[in-house]
Formats: C-alpha cells, structure tokens, sequence
C-alpha cells in the first residue's frame, strides 16, 4: 500500500469535510448578520465572510493539493519508507489540529465582531456575559491546542510510539 497515496485520500477526504461544514453553516452566519441591528462591512466580514470563506479555502486547498500534506507528513522516498501506522497516526494528529484551529479561530473572530457590534450599539460589555467568557477561554485553549497538533505532529506520535514501546522486551 503506498502511503503518499492513503495520505493524500485522507487529505481530500478532510477537505471535502471543510466545505460541507463551511456550507452548511453559511445560513446559520448570514441570519446572525441579518438580524443584527449594526450592519456594517466589519460586520458582514466578521459574521459572514470570514467564517465561512475560511474553511471554504482551506477546503479547497486541502482538495487540489493533497500531495504537498502528504509529502509534510510522510518521509521523503530517498530515506527508509515509513511505518503505515506511524505516518496515518501523524496524519490524524495534524488533521485534529487544523479542525481544532480552524474552529476556534472562527469563534475567536465571531465573538471580537460581537464585541465590536456590541460597542457600535452602545458600550454592552461582551464578555460579562459568562457565556461567552467560556467561549473566549475555549477558542484561545482550542487555537493553542491545534496549533499544537498541527506543528508536533510527528514529534507526538514518536512519543506515542516510545509510550507503547514502554515496557516490552
């Protein structure tokens, strides 16, 4: 089995999953602008276009050019060819972690419009609202925590690895 080729499937596969996400969200976004009394083009780019252009792109990225993830995660064909399990579990690690980012990226930036909106609208302080409080502590744990993934990847299934290894003869 070529690992390039599995790496690059589950690639598109992960694309294909950011554009039905980001579709399927676009009316949910759209309603919160529409029925928002400040409609501004700051607005209509935080809660409408940002949210759902983000993973559109990154979507599509991961769909036209699955090959160059799949060469990031699994080692070049000059070096010892990978172990399946190794690099598919490298491939998860970063998957998980760009939807971690991704979607706390995208709260980060719904909840600053909702604050800026919030402001335009006569000074309502966001974040006393323990609600979204909880939301900021979360999307900034989750961005951490995907970027994370994504960046160690490798290195954490290594140590995944050295943890299974652990106590064997």
């Amino acid at each position: 089995m070529d690992v390039r080729a599995l790496a690059s499937l589950i690639t598109r596969t992960a694309g294909l999953v950011l554009l039905v996400i980001a579709l399927a969200d676009f009316p949910y976004r759209f309603a919160d602008f529409a029925y928002a009394e400040l409609r501004t083009g700051v607005t209509f780019l935080g809660t409408v276009v940002l949210p759902v252009a983000l993973p559109l792109v990154v979507g599509l990225a991961l769909i036209i050019w699955p090959g160059r993830v799949a060469n990031s995660l699994v080692a070049p064909s000059s070096d010892e060819p990978p172990k399946i399990p190794d690099a598919l579990q490298s491939l998860v690690f970063a998957a998980i972690g760009l939807y971690l980012a991704a979607d706390a990226a995208l709260d980060l930036i719904w909840l600053g419009t909702f604050h800026f909106m919030a402001q335009a609208q006569g000074g309502y302080d966001v974040l006393a609202d323990p609600q979204n409080s909880a939301s900021l502590v979360t999307g900034v744990l989750g961005l951490g925590l995907g970027l994370i993934l994504i960046f160690g990847a490798k290195g954490l299934t290594g140590f995944v690895r050295g943890l299974r290894r652990t106590g064997q003869p």
